[in-house]
């Protein structure tokens, strides 16, 4: 120019001495090549202080010294239409400067020190490489069509910008490692961060887009997804949630799953105190996958405002820990509760409903410590109608809340308190009232808050039901079960189970029957290797098979569990526990706990989902045994 005003500058790189057809743009620094490629070293013989090649370097708005490119305030770095730009070396712009990557052109962030004080704009066919940690204040915008952002190696990219955003455009690929949000953002457009996801600040979004993250959700700020899904999909255990701080996370639809094609991992809830709200449907994986994903809620509150199911579990891939969490279902219309083991359930414990609305029990369902109906305080009463199932009250004091806006409708169902300590019964009417003690106690004090009525029957058991021990019954002289020793057995679905055991050999049958006398095969070879010496129980509404020995591979620490006795899933291929046989396992405070067995052993373990096992003690007090028994 000729007054020394910076306007516009393009640099390239020719063979020939004269180039046609070069374009100038405001603040902009243009970068392209006729031949060859550029890189910082290049640009470093044309810039405003050094430069060696260029006749006026005092119009240059740029430097680029130890293969760092800055720019002056507010100047962009614009990579032209089909151009590659690899800096081999540090990208700085300052004040409002972008980072502009023209229609199909590539541009790559190679070092660490990259940082972009405003947007990164990447146009229609074009791609954007994220090779080091790298800071973008601005919106990282997409436009057009086969857009892709995406990395190499193991960067971070920090997103620091107030009210900025994530994509935009038709359908782009857009893939970080690890994205770190610490300003206020928006997901415009569906995400994979195959690491984890740090949110400090705030993320959101309204548009229907799946978030997808592979590694730990984290970090102390908000999030308020109204719409879309965010997906945590594993490939070994992780976290989630906050980590300090009482912010709320909001969701519109969450979801839990597993990518691994060997095992089965939990994703873990971490102790933050903020709640997380689903507004539509929490899902707890996928009956695609090939291993379980078990969602340890911790201690958290769970808010499921959604109507119709807002809680799904898979039946073969999805297992909830309750852990000491509390489950809300607080949706405004007609609601079903999902058959599970809770630590604390709550229905309608809220006073955003518009109208009072009914939630209904979707199976039998036990909770561990307090199940509250209604809120205390406002102006429509919310119903819990139990349908015909059986509610299983475990705890002591007071397990069954039942508020001022709050109202039990007990249909057909069976209520069955069975703390082993003083327990107060709520003031309500009952179907069938069963007022009972556990093997932990043989006598329990129950004491009625107020009125408590029965429209079918009370039924009061003093540590359960005994024979004499003296006069037995013969069912059958022959169940149509091959003859067999060294089986497990259990009660399940009012059925009586036996399963696999050694005939001539180990077998992995499963046979059933309601009175004892007829007998009914309901797999005649189930999922898991032939054994026998394994145990079986009863936990989180599913049958349980547990190690065994079998004669085709011997000693098994496999850890099976079934809905049906058809279908069978493994939990864990190879428990931390060492491979054996006739053992002990029973369930106790919550969690499946096994002992001894096989070599004459004492260990202890324990485990909340049958994937992950916790030594309790590699010796116990008693000498090691096996083909022993226990009891809880």
């Amino acid at each position: 120019d000729t007054n020394g005003v910076n306007t516009a500058v393009t640099v390239t790189k020719s063979a020939g001495a004269n180039i046609s057809g070069l374009n100038l743009y405001k603040d902009r620094l243009i970068l392209r090549y006729e031949t060859g490629s550029l890189s910082n070293s290049d640009l470093a013989a044309c810039d405003k202080d050094t430069g060696a090649v260029c006749a006026d370097t005092n119009d240059l708005f740029f430097t680029s010294e130890s293969n760092t490119l800055t720019l002056d305030a507010n100047k962009e770095l614009h990579i032209w239409t089909g151009m590659t730009y690899d800096p081999n070396g540090a990208i700085i712009t300052q004040g409002t400067g972008d980072l502009h990557v023209d229609d199909s052109a590539t541009c790559y962030l190679d070092t660490t020190a990259t940082s972009i004080a405003n947007d990164a704009l990447v146009d229609g066919g074009a791609t954007l490489n994220i090779q080091a940690d790298t800071s973008l204040a601005g919106n990282l915008t997409t436009s057009g069509t086969s857009v892709s952002v995406n990395y190499t190696n193991t960067p971070t990219l920090t997103m620091s910008g107030t009210s900025k955003a994530i994509g935009g455009g038709t359908t782009p690929s857009i893939t970080f490692y690890n994205l770190i949000i610490s300003g206020t953002i928006t997901m415009s457009s569906a995400t994979t961060t195959n690491n984890d996801l740090t949110v400090n600040g705030t993320m959101s979004g309204s548009a229907s887009v799946t978030t997808t993250v592979n590694g730990t959700i984290a970090g102390s700020g908000i999030i308020n997804m109204t719409g879309g899904k965010v997906e945590q999909r594993v490939s070994a255990p992780e976290n989630f949630g906050t980590t300090s701080g009482i912010n709320d996370w909001i969701f519109y639809q969450l979801q839990f799953s597993n990518s691994s094609t060997d095992s089965a991992y939990t994703v873990t809830a971490q102790n933050g105190t903020g709640t997380f709200t689903i507004s539509n449907v929490l899902y707890i994986g996928s009956d695609a996958d090939s291993y379980i994903t078990a969602l340890d809620a911790g201690n958290r509150t769970w808010i499921l405002s959604g109507i119709g199911t807002p809680l799904v579990i898979s039946g073969t891939k999805g297992f909830l820990i309750e852990n000491t969490s509390t489950f809300n279902y607080t949706g405004d219309g007609a609601t079903t509760i999902k058959a599970e083991t809770y630590y604390n359930l709550q229905a309608g414990n809220a006073t955003t409903q518009t109208a009072g609305r009914t939630y209904t029990l979707g199976g039998n369902t036990t909770v561990s410590n307090v199940l509250t109906v209604g809120p205390s305080s406002g102006t429509n009463t919310q119903t819990l109608d139990a349908s015909s199932y059986t509610i299983t009250l475990s705890a002591t004091s007071t397990p069954f809340v039942i508020n001022t806006y709050g109202s039990f409708t007990p249909s057909t169902s069976t209520v069955s308190y069975t703390g082993a300590g003083a327990t107060n019964a709520a003031s309500a009417t009952y179907y069938i009232l069963d007022i009972g003690a556990t093997s932990n106690a043989t006598s329990v004090t129950y004491t009625a808050q107020g009125n408590v009525g029965a429209n079918n029957q009370v039924t009061i058991q003093s540590g359960g039901s005994f024979s004499n021990g003296v006069s037995w019954t013969q069912q059958t002289a022959g169940a149509q079960w091959v003859a067999r020793e060294r089986h497990s057995s259990l009660n399940y679905g009012g059925k009586m189970w036996v399963i696999g055991g050694h005939t001539t050999t180990s077998v992995n049958d499963v046979w059933y029957s309601t009175n004892g006398t007829s007998w009914t095969q309901q797999t005649a070879a189930a999922s898991w290797v032939r054994r026998h010496d394994q145990t079986s129980l009863v936990f989180k509404e599913q049958m349980w098979v547990i190690g065994g020995y079998s004669d085709a591979v011997g000693n098994k620490n496999d850890v099976w569990r079934s809905l049906d006795g058809i279908s069978w899933f493994q939990a864990v291929a190879s428990a931390q526990w060492s491979a054996r046989n006739a053992h002990v396992s029973l369930v106790y405070d919550n969690k499946m706990w096994l002992m001894g067995g096989d070599a004459l052993t004492n260990d202890v373990w324990y485990s909340s989902d049958g994937i992950t096992w916790t030594q309790a003690t590699v010796g116990a007090q008693w000498t090691g045994r096996n083909t022993f028994s226990g009891a809880s």
